[in-house]
Parts: C-alpha cells; structure tokens; sequence
C-alpha cells in the first residue's frame, strides 16, 4: 500500500510528490527514492526529511516532531492510504462485478 504524509496543511500522498523533491530527500537521508516511498518510516532522519517536504509541498511549517506523532491509525504523521486499485481481476482486466459495479455493454 502506498503512503501519505498528514501536515499541518493537508495530506500529501508521498507517490505524488515531484522527482525534484524525492532527488533532494534521496541526497538528505542517503536512501533510494524507491525505499523512501516503501518504508517512509525506516529511522528518525527519514521521517523528519519526508514530512518537511511534504509540509512544503502545501505551504506550510513543519511542525516540531515527537515520537507520539509517529504512532495512531489515523492521526499519525505517516499514513498507509488506499490505492484504489482493483482487488480482482478476470483474464488480466479489472473485474467491475468484484467491485460492485454494474458492467456496461459497448
């Protein structure tokens, strides 16, 4: 599942975030983007970098962080969001009968 980032000024989904932006936290944390993306929460230095990028992506101040705001289903800085990819799929395509769609006819 993916991860998002709760600041001060809204939720940044960390997928969304620009190369610039994940290129500078690769160089501030000594990780790959793709490990920052997969396990945002992997040490202290990590965390501190991801949530003030994310706080500037929407203009805002980070604010000071603690462990207690590391931890909570729902409150907690760092977040797993739903993908909102398909959970079934039938010869390869996404299957609208497990989601609870009606299929249309072409």
């Amino acid at each position: 599942m993916p991860f998002a980032v709760n600041t001060p000024g809204g939720q940044v989904q960390l997928m969304d975030l620009p190369l610039e932006v994940l290129e500078q936290l690769e160089e501030d944390t000594g990780r790959r983007w793709s490990q920052l993306l997969t396990a945002p929460g992997w040490n202290a230095k990590s965390i501190r970098h991801i949530y003030a990028a994310a706080c500037a992506q929407v203009g805002v101040e980070p604010k000071p962080l603690t462990p207690r705001d590391l931890v909570g289903d729902n409150d907690a800085v760092i977040v797993e969001v739903d993908d909102s990819l398909p959970t079934s799929y039938t010869d390869g395509l996404p299957d609208p009968k497990a989601e609870g769609e009606t299929p249309t006819s072409g």
